[in-house]
């Protein structure tokens, strides 16, 4: 059921002249409001208007409920109130002037339009924002300043005046509470991002998840469950608010950059909206801050936000400077390791370049020499046979095929006769050439152009010659030579 109040309001004019008085109700949420004037014959004729009914019902143009009063001169008049509201409780009610109304109503709406003109160009500039950058915290930020900007339009009645006005029933204040309960959901998610309360308090982010939980779930209760938890609501703000601050300044201990700037406006905002509540309950006087509370902490809160999230790209920013800083001197790095293993490939790469000939010239080598004694083997010997056949086919000289057997080696050695044989050999091949000089080039000793080692330890070599076959002038002195040659053979065998 909703609340019921009836003021009796008496007033006389003392004066000579009849004046003109008007009469402002300053709470625009009062759901049902019937005003009764004294008539002529002594009736009285009622006027019916409240947030429950359109616009069009109040005879002056306000986001108040205004009436106008004339007093006769020298009359006194009894007039009553009537209101019945499901939500506000408080009734405050002036009498003013109509010049005083006029002055006080032109500067009222100047305020308000300052204000909303201020959050208008906050919401679009920040929705820009999330536009280009993409990041989150600016739709989050847009999200509440214009969840609070309705709620705020709500309370005042200036969305009643000019965003629904021919809406009627519970609507008018029951958008109020579901705004502002959106407002703090998120202002919650909000905090919860700018400050990062997930890592330095997790107790406390636990905490704001619930409050969360609670504000995205009471719209619903607000819906059907209006006047059960109307009360709880109110209740639960009054907690919440002081609670979030406490959070923030437990997070400023902490040392986190964000809770500086949101603890900084959330407090002017919670200190105005006292202001303002404290003015209404006639704790303090009325005047320029405690009535325009609610819009001058929110337009401030809303500015120490923005700077809040300035500062916060600043920090990005440097980090983003920073990982770029650190990532191009990794790059530099990487290049400069590059370049280094590419050169040390490339002098890797010239010296096996270097060494592969000298690696192909030992292969032959060592294909045509016998690893144990060092001396020419069968491939050699095959070469040079073929080299100097063919040679001594084109210039018709004389060719001689050597052979140096050494008898009775195995016997004389015995069981040992390997490791003798790999001694003996290199001895025996040096003493080949002395045996089997070339005929008259005694100077020149490559006569001997290959020996070889055969089973049981023989020799075998090349002896070209260079005079023809039919021109030697020597022939007895070379035949008494390889008769010599064969003789000194047998004595090293």
């Amino acid at each position: 059921m909703p609340s019921l109040y009836i003021r009796r309001l008496p007033l006389r004019n003392p004066g000579a002249t009849p004046v003109r008085r008007l009469l402002e109700i300053s709470n625009a949420r009062l759901s049902d409001i019937r005003f009764y004037a004294p008539g002529d014959n002594g009736s009285y004729r009622a006027h019916h208007t409240g947030s429950a009914l359109p616009y069009a019902s109040r005879d002056y143009p306000n986001r108040y409920y205004i009436y106008a009063l004339d007093l006769p001169a020298g009359s006194q008049h009894t007039y009553y109130l009537r209101v019945a509201s499901e939500g506000a409780k408080l009734i405050p009610v002036r009498l003013w002037e109509p010049v005083a109304l006029a002055v006080h109503q032109q500067r009222d709406y100047l305020a308000q339009g300052l204000f909303f003109g201020a959050v208008v160009a906050m919401f679009l500039f920040n929705l820009v924002l999330f536009a280009m950058l993409r990041d989150r915290l600016y739709l989050m930020y847009v999200v509440f300043v214009a969840v609070t900007a309705m709620g705020l339009a709500s309370q005042n009645g200036l969305a009643h005046e000019w965003l629904w006005p021919g809406v009627n029933g519970r609507w008018p204040n029951l958008s109020t509470a579901i705004l502002f309960s959106l407002s703090h959901a998120t202002l919650t998610v909000f905090m919860r991002e700018i400050i990062g309360t997930r890592t330095p308090v997790p107790w406390l982010d636990k905490l704001l998840l619930a409050m969360l939980a609670w504000f995205v779930a009471s719209p619903v209760l607000l819906v059907f469950l209006y006047q059960q938890v109307a009360g709880a609501m109110s209740a639960m703000w009054s907690v919440t608010s002081p609670l979030t601050l406490v959070i923030a300044l437990v997070c400023v201990r902490r040392r986190q950059r964000g809770a500086y700037y949101f603890s900084a406006a959330f407090c002017v905002l919670f200190v105005a909206n006292m202001g303002s509540a404290l003015a209404a309950l006639a704790f303090l006087p009325h005047n320029l801050v405690t009535n325009f509370g609610a819009q001058i902490g929110s337009a401030c809160e809303m500015l120490l936000q923005a700077f809040a999230q300035a500062d916060r790209m600043h920090i990005m920013r440097g980090e983003k400077e920073q990982a770029q800083a650190a990532a191009l001197a990794a790059q530099n790095d990487l290049i400069t390791g590059l370049k280094l293993s590419e050169q040390r490939l490339e002098a890797r790469v010239a010296q096996r370049t270097a060494e592969l000939p000298l690696a192909n010239d030992s292969l032959a080598l060592m294909s045509m020499t016998d690893v144990l004694t060092g001396i020419p083997n069968r491939r050699r010997f095959d070469q040079i046979l073929a080299t100097e056949w063919a040679r001594a086919g084109r210039q018709h000289t004389m060719l001689a095929i050597g052979m140096l057997d050494i008898d009775h080696f195995k016997s004389a050695t015995g069981r040992r006769w390997p490791e003798a044989a790999g001694a003996c050999h290199p001895g025996c091949a040096d003493g080949v050439p002395v045996i089997a000089g070339r005929c008259g080039k005694k100077k020149q000793p490559h006569g001997l152009l290959d020996v070889t080692a055969v089973p049981e330890v023989a020799y075998l070599f090349v002896l070209p010659s260079q005079y023809p076959l039919s021109r030697c002038p020597r022939q007895p002195k070379c035949a008494s030579r390889h008769a010599g040659v064969v003789r000194q053979a047998r004595k090293i065998g």
